[in-house]
């Protein structure tokens, strides 16, 4: 059975097999269950291997699948939109009363750069992630944007399938649903039918990551002390994002001059805030207050579903800084979990909980970006104990973080820091062997001295 009771499969992939020709689906489908393993045990995912030819009865088996699965995932694609099982798959789910009811979920995985609209018309209000590059190209699966997409993806389907669960056991369940990403996005208002439907995509994108859209609508001016109001939504809010377009926003009573002039200001004089600007076609009307701001080297042209990720991501970032902060300033004995990489989100997860036990208060540190040294990441914080987690990181990886973990112990600000290191990875062949590590706490079993020893150097710090 799956995660959800009264349903078999969790997720139900939908494909055209053209797409798998090199194996993409397959390493997708791969994955896909390796990280939904790391929250559904043995997480059951239906998807069908074989290739069907135009003139093939299609198996009775598969609508049956589709009506006993909780998540609907196809990938579409060009060729996707072409077959007539696909159709099947799809029409047979969204068909279903408990799918018309709001009690099971969809989301798309973009392998090719169809349309929104195109695929809208068949997939209603799905916008999808994408996972293919500027040429329109599948992603590699072994790169950055894909691994980062995936994981935004698997979460967002772990949600879904908790709130199912919830739903439909109310009184057995006991355990807490997962906190969400959280975040607000504040979305300066636009004008116009297709500036609205790009506000709308960037909407339900951010939905999808777990954020929550701010979008006054173009009449924000006819409330009350709108000026307060606005300000006050920004301030709660964790980025600001500004649509522009070849015309500036129509004159409206209560603000002189260039309206896209005045959010801007808005925003800025009620941050710190993250401002995100975009620009759909070059400015050729309005003045030239408008005509600069929207020219502005800050305003990005690249491709809209870029630029709806980057939001995203920003988004989520920002909102975990502060969290952050809010918890470093209020911890009596503050303690770091640092991710080496993403695939250890759950272990840090899982080692959170022990230190929380012995009375810490756990502050989860994603793992550095691109260019970003665990040096950048833990100089800015006053001190405490920090714990760098390995398990299922890959060992590349880790030896990495720990040639940084070597240059920061070295350095002046790890005086104010008691360091460890998790060293306890699924394939204990892959333990690292650690030389001139000294002052480093590495722990390989949670009972063990060395943890002991830890725990009593930062409570002591």
């Amino acid at each position: 059975m799956g995660h959800v009771p009264g349903f078999q499969y969790d997720v139900f992939i939908s494909y055209s097999h053209a797409n798998d020709h090199d194996g993409w689906v397959t390493r997708f489908h791969k994955k896909l269950r390796a990280h939904l393993g790391e929250f559904v045990v043995q997480p059951n995912i239906y998807w069908d291997r074989r290739s069907l030819a135009q003139n093939d009865v299609l198996d009775e088996d598969i609508p049956e699948a589709v009506n006993s699965t909780a998540v609907f995932l196809p990938i579409v694609s060009h060729m996707h939109l072409k077959r007539p099982w696909c159709d099947l798959e799809r029409d047979t789910f969204l068909a279903s009363e408990r799918t018309r009811a709001g009690a099971r979920g969809v989301f798309v995985v973009r392998y090719d750069d169809v349309s929104v609209e195109k695929y809208d018309r068949v997939l209603p209000n799905c916008v999808g992630t994408p996972f293919f590059d500027d040429d329109g190209q599948p992603l590699d699966t072994e790169s950055v944007a894909f691994k980062s997409r995936l994981h935004q993806l698997t979460r967002a389907i772990w949600y879904e399938l908790e709130r199912q669960r919830e739903a439909a056991t109310p009184v057995e369940r006991t355990s807490p649903l997962p906190d969400r990403v959280g975040g607000t996005v504040f979305i300066a208002p636009v004008h116009g039918v297709e500036m609205v439907t790009l506000r709308d995509e960037l909407a339900s994108t951010l939905r999808d990551y777990g954020l929550e859209p701010i979008c006054p609508d173009d009449r924000f001016f006819s409330t009350p002390a709108f000026e307060d109001s606005l300000s006050e939504k920004i301030r709660q809010s964790d980025a600001f994002v500004q649509l522009l377009d070849e015309k500036p926003f129509p004159t409206v009573p209560g603000i002189a001059g260039s309206v896209e002039k005045w959010f801007l200001n808005l925003a800025t004089t009620n941050g710190p805030i993250e401002v995100l600007r975009w620009r759909r076609n070059d400015p050729i009307f309005g003045d030239d207050v408008f005509r600069t701001l929207a020219r502005e080297p800050s305003v990005r042209t690249f491709p809209y579903t870029q630029f709806k990720t980057l939001v995203a991501d920003t988004a989520t970032s920002a909102h975990a800084d502060g969290r952050r902060e809010q918890q470093l300033a209020s911890a009596e004995t503050p303690l770091l979990v640092l991710q080496a990489d993403e695939m250890d989100e759950l272990a840090c997860d899982q080692v959170g909980k022990l230190f929380d036990e012995h009375g810490f208060d756990l502050i989860d540190v994603p793992p550095p970006e691109d260019g970003t040294s665990l040096n950048d990441v833990i100089s800015d914080l006053e001190g405490g104990g920090f714990m760098l987690v390995y398990e299922r990181t890959p060992r590349r990886q880790i030896l990495r973080c720990i040639q940084q973990l070597r240059k920061f112990k070295d350095s002046d600000a790890a005086r104010n820091w008691v360091m460890g290191f998790w060293n306890r990875p699924v394939d204990r062949s892959t333990a690292v062997r650690l030389r001139s590590l000294r002052g480093v706490h590495v722990i390989e079993d949670e009972g063990s001295s060395q943890m002991q020893a830890f725990l009593k150097a930062v409570k002591g710090q």
